[in-house]
């Protein structure tokens, strides 16, 4: 018998053949190895189908691929989290065009710890090229260069140690979908995501989250 994966990663995809090869290859290659990996092809027309499927064909205990009319972004996400095990104690999102190092997922599960009052934790993330190569964009290689909050009235900086709150979520989106890593039991709480909520899904995901914790 398998075991309980502790991680459950979620990845919509769609028409992303060019890219999604990459994407799984990076959860692969994670040195943490206690995962789930769902992908949801959302009605894709070109082979990004094809290429998750030889890859769960490849890896059948921990990759599963579901096919389905399109339905957004927020709904093949939501499909993802409704396939996924219900056993799982986090959960973490990464989108079909992005990669991860080899240590993200060890060092987000390591840096969540046993504080439940912390409903997830997020990372910087740096910007690439078709061919991986580190770019700038608007002057910077990583984002989010930084975090800004309401506090008594006031607009301020929130320094790198201090937790993600409502007040910085409220104020602009500071947390990057494939940098992100949620307790399961949080996510149940706070609903799935909205397809209503075009272009801000996550966001507005985020924002429900922090309502229970920073």
């Amino acid at each position: 018998m398998n075991p309980t994966p502790l991680v459950v990663i979620v990845m919509p995809a769609f028409n992303s053949g060019h890219y999604i090869a990459a994407a799984i290859e990076s959860v692969v290659s994670q040195s943490y190895t206690h995962w789930e990996l769902v992908i949801v092809d959302d009605g894709s027309t070109d082979s990004t189908g094809r290429v998750a499927d030889q890859f769960a064909m490849n890896d059948p205990s921990r990759i599963r691929v579901i096919h389905q009319e399109n339905s957004g972004i927020a709904g093949a996400r939501n499909r993802a989290l409704a396939e996924a095990n219900p056993a799982s104690e986090f959960t973490a999102f990464l989108d079909h065009d992005d990669v991860w190092y080899p240590e993200t997922l060890a060092k987000m599960v390591s840096a969540i710890g046993t504080d439940k009052t912390v409903v997830g934790v997020h990372g910087f993330r740096t910007y690439i090229d078709k061919n991986g190569k580190q770019i700038a964009v608007d002057g910077s290689f990583y984002a989010p260069v930084r975090r800004r909050a309401v506090h008594k009235g006031r607009l301020r900086t929130v320094t790198e140690s201090e937790p993600t709150t409502f007040e910085c979520l409220a104020y602009g989106c500071c947390v990057f979908t494939g940098a992100m890593l949620v307790r399961t039991e949080a996510i149940r709480i706070a609903g799935f995501f909205d397809p209503e909520a075009v272009l801000a899904d996550d966001w507005d995901m985020w924002l429900r989250l922090s309502l229970q914790g920073s």
